[in-house]
């Protein structure tokens, strides 16, 4: 009798925890927000509407005019403005002719910058022997002289948005630059692609560090979201944007999208502060149900001994189960061979975030998510895969390394 009581109390139990854990999960599907969170995962846009989702042309024509201050965004010199600050950001290299750019952003006028394809000539730039440039930018007056001796300074896009990256195609565009050097011409090539095309550092990838990469993701943070925050921003240009926008979140064939925007940040953050519970179990019922290849992500109390991170540098292979462990075993590697006791720090790796630091602060005074450190050096590790594995490619370009994906 005390056994089968025993027995039904436990039951009882159980059923009692799986109700509420069924009225937690229904509790979140039913929440507005999650309805308007799902509904805007498939939202039409006028990309997709017309079959351009992921076709260059029509990528490169709105960059154009989103960098072109004559457009009708409204928003000036704006938008390139922090395209030139991205590019400071972003630009690693040893190559003897290029500069800083943070100089080029303190003395340059943009107001005359002739970006092509804009509305006014929609034709991309074309040059003979060498091929098309999705966008291209010259016209770039300054107050001052160039640092010597260039007498101009122009730059060029080259954008990917599904095809892969092209090295014979990069390697014709440097022909071209060196080509613009004996003229005194500076052109500084821009390399715009998805975050999961930069596996590599980007002399391995592209064939020259002068390539300053850029992801999408970088291009809505830094570019896009402040523009349609601008309170200059014409109603078209908001309408157009926001367009832009949508197309980037899109999930061609389920694939993952060019970039999450900010409002998916606040309504996935507002949903888990909300429904931690649901939330909780859907992934423990995921991660349980699924097997490691299919499933893309893993138990929350997993624990598990397989590498994540196969990587070499110069002739050592580092293996990790994670992104903070990758940065521990890196940070250590270079401070024992002194390679990091000359970097100014802290570096940035954009306008919000530091790329090493000597405490785990950002610029903006928030302490890092997930810090990873060896003695007094700090990097953020809270980082997707290709996110992360870019960034570590950054640093070892400052202390004159490369690396690989074993």
């Amino acid at each position: 009798m005390y056994n089968l009581t025993l027995q039904d109390e436990r039951g009882s139990l159980m059923a009692k925890k799986n109700n509420d854990h069924v009225a937690a999960i229904l509790e979140l599907l039913h929440d507005p927000n999650f309805v308007q969170f799902e509904a805007e995962q498939t939202a039409p846009t006028i990309f997709n509407a017309v079959g351009r989702t992921h076709t260059e042309t029509w990528h490169s024509a709105l960059l154009g005019w989103l960098l072109d201050p004559k457009a009708s965004h409204n928003l000036k010199n704006y938008p390139l403005q922090r395209f030139l600050l991205l590019m400071a950001n972003n630009q690693v290299t040893s190559h003897p002719a290029a500069f800083d750019l943070r100089w080029l952003l303190t003395f340059v006028q943009l107001d005359e910058a002739n970006v092509r394809p804009n509305e006014r000539e929609p034709s991309e730039v074309r040059v003979k022997d060498t091929g098309r440039f999705d966008v291209f930018i010259d016209t770039l007056r300054f107050n001052g002289d160039l640092p010597s001796p260039w007498q101009e300074v122009q730059i060029l896009i080259e954008m990917k948005v599904g095809a892969v990256i092209d090295q014979g195609q990069c390697a014709r565009y440097i022909q071209h630059i060196e080509h613009q050097m004996q003229q005194q011409i500076l052109t500084i090539p821009v390399y715009l692609a998805p975050s999961k095309a930069f596996v590599k550092d980007t002399a391995s990838l592209l064939g020259d560090d002068r390539w300053i990469p850029i992801h999408f993701q970088d291009l809505y943070d830094e570019v896009i979201e402040p523009c349609l925050q601008s309170p200059n921003i014409s109603p078209f240009g908001a309408t157009v944007l926001n367009e832009y926008v949508k197309t980037l979140r899109y999930r061609l064939k389920g694939g993952s999208p060019l970039i999450i925007n900010q409002r998916d940040k606040e309504l996935v953050w507002q949903l888990f502060n909300d429904h931690q519970a649901a939330v909780t179990m859907f992934y423990q019922i995921l991660a349980d149900q699924l097997d490691d290849q299919k499933s893309p992500i893993q138990p929350l109390n997993a624990t598990n001994t397989t590498a994540k991170f196969a990587i070499r540098i110069d002739q050592t292979v580092f293996q990790a189960k994670s992104m903070r462990d990758l940065y521990q075993q890196a940070l250590q590697y270079l401070d024992q061979r002194g390679l990091l006791e000359h970097l100014p720090l802290p570096i940035a790796s954009g306008s919000k975030r530091y790329l090493l630091a000597n405490q785990p602060i950002h610029q903006a005074g928030n302490e890092f998510i997930l810090p990873a450190n060896y003695r007094d050096y700090y990097m953020e590790a809270n980082k997707s895969h290709d996110g992360g594995l870019k960034d570590l490619g950054k640093l070892l370009s400052l202390c004159g390394l490369r690396f690989e994906v074993l």
